[in-house]
């Protein structure tokens, strides 16, 4: 964690607790009135034009106050303990959610709208299925305006196709189709995923190799994911959300579930992760946040918990929901 004095922590930590709550910009005068401080007016400016310029804070133009910057709220994420839990009535509610029986697509499903329910962010939940796509046939197609269409068919009978936009043509559209079949034809993903970096590596087949093998990829991965959500209206009560193109950027950035969530849900090592603002990798969500969870099937990752929302979402309860859902549904999927 970035190291800051005791009382510039506390400071922070105020400014953010005030506008996650308000969504209004918090000045020195306000906290001096809330009486949690015993600082004069003067330090108390001094700590907050502090925090401004390393870059925790910011000003509107438009307000005395100050609001928190993704840095900001990243000290606070990180501030926070891990072991964040809700109150009784709360976990007691998610808990009898879980306990009618329900098949598992459908139970998944639910969930997402319960999570929209008990939130008012929005609910996420994907399923990985862990299924062994072999791979029987890849064809390239040229079409116009520098793309190709990219056919894979698979050992099992499926056909998958995307389109892949070509910054070049380097290397020989046929040649390529027929050093993809010679190499990956019958192989499974993680097998196709570790050739193409070793083919990649030898650097003999241009910028053109890396871009198609780099979509066949994500086309297999993303096919052995199923995502539902829930709660996109909810988003609609924050004023963040309320430009249409930030909600067809959230929109678009749920269809590529297996990238959003394989990158920015919880790891193994960890019972949920956060991802902030420019974390998410993509300059249209730079005032969003997600929160991911991973659920179990004996024992083994069998997909993810997420709530996504504003970057003044109230990540202690957030964090906690996110958890007390994934750990839950860990048990409902096990039954």
């Amino acid at each position: 964690m970035d190291g800051l004095a005791k009382r510039n922590e506390m400071v922070l930590m105020a400014v953010i607790r005030e506008y996650i709550k308000t969504a209004k910009a918090v000045s020195s005068k306000y906290l001096l009135n809330a009486g949690n401080f015993s600082l004069s007016s003067a330090t108390l400016r001094n700590v907050m034009a502090g925090l401004e310029a390393d870059g925790y804070l910011t000003h509107p133009h438009t307000s005395a106050g100050r609001v928190p910057t993704a840095k900001g709220y990243r000290f606070y994420v990180n501030a926070l303990s891990n072991k964040l839990s809700l109150g009784l009535v709360q976990r007691r509610y998610i808990i009898d959610f879980f306990s009618a029986p329900a098949h598992a697509d459908e139970l998944l499903k639910r969930t997402s709208a319960f999570i929209a329910q008990i939130t008012p962010y929005l609910g996420v939940v994907t399923r990985y299925h862990h299924r062994k796509l072999g791979l029987k046939h890849i064809d390239l197609i040229a079409l116009e305006n520098g793309q190709l269409l990219l056919l894979l068919i698979t050992k099992g009978g499926e056909v998958f196709k995307e389109r892949v936009s070509v910054s070049k043509y380097d290397f020989d559209l046929q040649s390529l189709e027929m050093l993809l079949n010679k190499h990956l034809a019958g192989l499974e993903l993680s097998e196709i995923t570790n050739k193409c970096k070793h083919l990649s590596a030898l650097g003999s087949f241009g910028s053109l190799f890396d871009e198609v093998s780099e979509k066949l990829i994500e086309l297999l991965e993303s096919s052995q994911s199923v995502l539902y959500y829930d709660g996109l209206a909810n988003l609609l009560n924050f004023p963040e959300f309320g430009r249409l193109k930030l909600l067809s950027s959230i929109l678009a950035a749920l269809k590529d579930s297996h990238e959003i969530l394989s990158q920015f849900a919880a790891d193994q090592d960890k019972d949920f992760n956060v991802a902030i603002g420019e974390e998410l990798n993509d300059s249209e969500l730079k005032e969003v946040s997600l929160v991911a969870a991973p659920y179990y099937l004996n024992e083994v990752p069998a997909g993810s918990v997420a709530i996504m929302g504003p970057m003044r979402m109230d990540y202690e309860r957030v964090i906690a929901t996110t958890e007390c859902v994934a750990g839950n549904l860990t048990k409902a999927i096990t039954k």
